[in-house]
């Protein structure tokens, strides 16, 4: 219920990217009320049309120490989402650090962070999904992004590094995408 109070709140003040935010995210927890459901859904229904951008729009306006707790929330609805859900908020994601070209690997860093922070099984759901949002895009775009994410792995300790690569390496390769991640 927070989340979906906090999206009301966001929306009364103004804050529209936020309020689309939190919205989304309460409508992502599974195990939400009808009720957390209902406010959730009206909020985005008197919102404009999502961008889509969202979550880059706030992480823009946030300083980039506060970018973790942002994308942990984030991340925490994407392993609790349907497949198509997911692979959509993965392929916004993509999308996003990409129109971002000098800050990909602080933007990874941040999601890598937040991955880092998720239980075992949710934390391969949500690489998966990753994988198969940047296998999605051209080639180009596709080394760029993962580009992207071994700066912002190398930005971890050496254990929590390797047990990134060696995550986004096994997922390409049990899912059939001829990628290197490390």
């Amino acid at each position: 219920m927070a989340k979906a109070n906090l999206a009301l709140a966001l929306e009364r003040s103004g804050d529209t990217a936020r309020s689309r935010l939190a919205a989304r995210q309460a409508l992502g927890i599974g195990s939400a009320p009808a009720a957390v459901r209902s406010q959730a859904q009206q909020v985005l229904q008197r919102l404009a049309p999502a961008s889509g951008a969202e979550l880059f729009d706030v992480l823009e306006e946030t300083p980039p120490d506060s970018w973790v707790a942002l994308v942990r929330e984030e991340v925490l609805w994407w392993a609790d989402a349907s497949p198509t859900a997911r692979a959509g908020a993965a392929g916004a994601w993509v999308e996003g650090q990409l129109r971002r070209p000098g800050r990909g690997a602080q933007f990874a860093e941040s999601l890598l962070g937040a991955l880092l922070e998720l239980p075992p099984a949710a934390f391969q759901v949500v690489v998966k999904s990753i994988v198969l949002a940047a296998a999605d895009r051209s080639l180009d775009d596709a080394q760029a992004f993962r580009a992207g994410v071994r700066s912002g792995m190398a930005r971890f300790a050496l254990p929590q590094w390797q047990r990134l690569a060696a995550a986004f390496d096994a997922a390409s390769a049990e899912l059939g995408v001829a990628a290197q991640w490390s």
